[in-house]
This record gives C-alpha cells, structure tokens and sequence, in this order.
C-alpha cells in the first residue's frame, strides 16, 4: 500500500502547524514501513526542507516563490500529481489543505481512496476577517473525498452543521506531539537565556481571528504586569506596521520582543515561560475578561 500527501501546504506554508502535522504523519508512517510519499514539485516549506533525508519528497524546494506565480505553481502541481497517479491503483491521497476545486482526474478519483484533514472551520465562522477571495469553497472538497479527518468532537459538529456532511463520513483523530523534541524532561532545548523580567509567551500568528490585539491591550491595563513581565512573540508573520503602532499607542514598545527559531529554541522557551498565552477566538471575550484571564492565571503560578 502507498499513501500520497499533496503539494497544496507546502506551497502555502514556509512554517505552520498544518504542513508540521503531515511531515510528522509521514515520519510516523515511515516508522512503521507503510509506504508513503510527499507529490509537492514545487514547494517552499522550510520543515519539510529540513526533513528532505527522512522523507519521500517528489519536488524540489525554492525559498521564495517568484510574484504572480502562484496560479502556475498550482497548474503545475495539480497535472504533476494527477500524472503521478494515474501509474497507481487502490492506493490512498491525503489532500493536505483545499484547493479551490477538488483537482484529481476521474481516473485518479476511482483508483484512490482520498482523504483530507480539517482543523477547524474559522474561514466560516469568522469571515469578517477575511477577503471573499481568500476564503476557500470547500464543499467540492467535501463531497468528493472518501472520509474526513477531524481533529476534535467540535470540528465534526461544525463540518456537520456548516456542511451537512454525513456523520459516518467523519472520523475524529486527536493531534499528539513529538515527545522526543517536546520533553520536558530531556535536556534537548536550546540553552535560552532571558536576563530581562519573567515573561508570558505567545506562539505563532498573531493576525485576524487570533486576538493578539485584545491579549495586547489587556496587558497594558495593569501596570503590575506590565512592569513586571515582558512579552515574548515567536514564529508567526513578521511584525506588521499596524502592530507596530499598537505597541507605540500603548507605550509597549519596548515590552514585547520578536524570536524566530527552530524547535529546540521553542522548546526552552517553554520551559522558562512564567505563563503561555492560547490565543481565543470568541469575538465576545473583553479585554478586560482577557486581563482577568492573566492575572488569575499568574497569581495561580506564584
């Protein structure tokens, strides 16, 4: 049996939790010698770069996309992977993120058994944030795979209320953690050194429904946070102008500080976090419900 990731992740992410998710399925798989292979001809992501010795990988890695050529990029793609195919019968696909069409061939479509992950309907719930041409139409995607994935009991409600897509149709898979990197115990991260105050860490986007301003604003409420605790942003995009102006607005200039990194740097950043900060994405939380958040949960942590 072969199981086949596609490209479609890997040419949107340079890093992120969904192309993460599908290098460390197919590192899992590989464990237990089930045959399985990554169709990405053309792709920019930087893990599934660094794990190109451990991989199956048919493409060939770019750092940065040239403009306005994403739609060839994707043309691309989508004929390699359905000529790729077509030499392989009752095998499985793993769509790895939507496309605006689901793009396999009849053939390919009756000879596969297909599959796609979903981590959560923000797109739908939250369109406010989003341009009408960002957001994705994943009903074709929906109806023409074999079985969805989700990763929670309340992604399958959503995909049931949103899609009505069938109940049998949907399995729930929980997401797991590499133990061997994320351990606590293991003396594997880097050798992190923060001279500055205790800090609260936030990890990764921090635009649209993430609520990174409101997190902000509640912070700069308390003159005991913050003069006692700095902020520490890692990954994520790179600092925007809006976000700058926040932080000048609100005197936080000189509180909040950027890292980018691998996993061993994350890792120690957890471990000398005063308190780790979950973005929410109910439009109804306040600042001040956010400010009460932090200050029980640091109070809690003395």
């Amino acid at each position: 049996m072969n199981i086949f990731f596609d490209y479609k992740i890997f040419t949107l992410q340079v890093f992120g939790g969904i192309s993460r998710y599908i290098i460390e399925l197919s590192r899992s798989l590989n464990k237990i010698s089930i045959n399985n292979e990554i169709l990405s001809p053309i792709y920019l992501n930087q893990l599934l770069y660094e794990k190109n010795n451990e991989l199956n990988i048919k493409g060939i890695f770019i750092k940065k996309f040239p403009k306005y050529t994403n739609k060839i990029i994707n043309f691309i793609s989508q004929n390699y992977t359905n000529y790729y195919l077509s030499s392989f019968k009752s095998e499985i696909v793993h769509f790895t993120y939507f496309c605006n069409k689901f793009y396999l061939n009849s053939k390919n479509k009756k000879n596969h058994r297909t599959f796609v992950t979903v981590y959560d309907l923000i797109h739908e719930k939250f369109l406010q944030y989003y341009r009408p041409s960002f957001v994705i139409d994943k009903k074709s995607y929906l109806e023409n795979v074999n079985h969805i994935i989700c990763i929670s009991q309340n992604t399958k409600k959503d995909l049931i209320n949103y899609y009505e897509i069938p109940e049998e149709k949907i399995s729930v898979v929980y997401l797991g953690v590499d133990h061997k990197i994320f351990n606590p115990n293991l003396e594997n991260s880097t050798n992190f050194q923060y001279d500055n105050k205790p800090y609260i860490l936030y990890v990764g986007e921090r635009k649209r429904y993430k609520n990174f301003e409101r997190f902000i604003k509640a912070f700069s409420y308390s003159s005991k946070l913050s003069n006692n605790f700095d902020i520490i942003c890692f990954g994520g995009e790179r600092v925007s102008l809006n976000e700058k102006n926040l932080l000048i607005n609100l005197k936080l200039s000189n509180k909040v500080k950027y890292i980018f990194g691998d996993d061993k740097l994350l890792l120690s950043l957890y471990k000398r976090a005063r308190l780790y900060v979950c973005s929410r994405s109910e439009e109804h939380t306040s600042e001040l419900q956010s400010l009460a958040y932090l200050v029980c949960r640091l109070l809690l942590e003395k």
